[in-house]
């Protein structure tokens, strides 16, 4: 990790990254290798949104991460606002209930 921090949601906006190209629904579940292609805090909430893409179908997706309120982090276990765009790891994302999607476990 490189502690490189996500943008604002404006500057990634005014930068011309195409946010409407990654789905925010259907994502795949299970075990993902993904690059994280951009990161952005959210505009309304407490968290972060990455932009990935899939290494094995190349689907591109969005996926929110919360601020962790016992660790004070985003994400699971460790901070992962401080993952650089640029970064290849495994993801394990899970549907919940509610439908929404989540990342249960990330390694670099």
């Amino acid at each position: 990790m490189t502690n490189q921090r996500p943008k604002p949601w404006r500057q990634l906006l005014e930068s011309g990254f195409e946010t409407r190209l990654y789905a925010i629904e259907d994502l795949p579940t299970g075990k993902r290798r993904v690059l994280l292609e951009n990161s952005a805090w959210h505009p309304n909430q407490w968290a972060i949104v990455w932009f990935l893409r899939d290494l094995d179908s190349q689907q591109l997706y969005r996926i929110t991460i919360f601020k962790n309120r016992q660790t004070e982090g985003y994400g699971p276990v460790s901070d992962l606002a401080d993952v650089a765009p640029g970064t290849s790891l495994t993801i394990e994302i899970h549907q919940n209930r509610t439908g929404t999607f989540r990342i249960q476990d990330t390694q670099l």
